[in-house]
């Protein structure tokens, strides 16, 4: 294992553990710190979405949801939950491709099961 890649499981051990500890404010500054030297580690920022989603900041939650989607466009978990946000917005349009690109990028999870019935309660006449 490299040196880098043994610090960067360090620094996603301190994190997890001021997360699963309720000390998400610590974590936050580990995590901006880390973002400094490692912008483009997408782990960072879906670990400062779920925090800030957690903590029912809606606005910056969906502002690192973004960052992490420009980082990472081809994680099926990460398109369905960019589906998630959108259809709970009413954005049943960009929902709907959001969904459509989870199912697209792993057809193997179950998930792939529940599709059809998902389209189909999708109302594309809203928005």
């Amino acid at each position: 294992q490299s040196r880098s890649s043994a610090a960067s499981d360090v620094y996603k051990r301190q994190v997890y553990y001021h997360i699963i500890n309720d000390e998400k404010s610590y974590a936050k500054e580990i995590l901006q710190d880390y973002i400094k030297d490692h912008p483009d580690d997408d782990t960072s920022y879906a670990y400062l979405w779920y925090i800030e989603k957690e903590e029912w900041n809606i606005i910056l939650a969906e502002t690192y949801l973004d960052k992490w989607y420009e980082i990472n466009s081809k994680s099926p978990i990460l398109n369905l939950y960019k589906w998630q946000l959108e259809k709970e917005k009413w954005e049943n349009t960009k929902a709907f491709i959001y969904f459509k690109k989870t199912i697209a990028l792993d057809r193997n999870w179950e998930f792939w099961i529940l599709a059809k019935e998902e389209l189909d309660n999708l109302d594309l006449t809203k928005k």
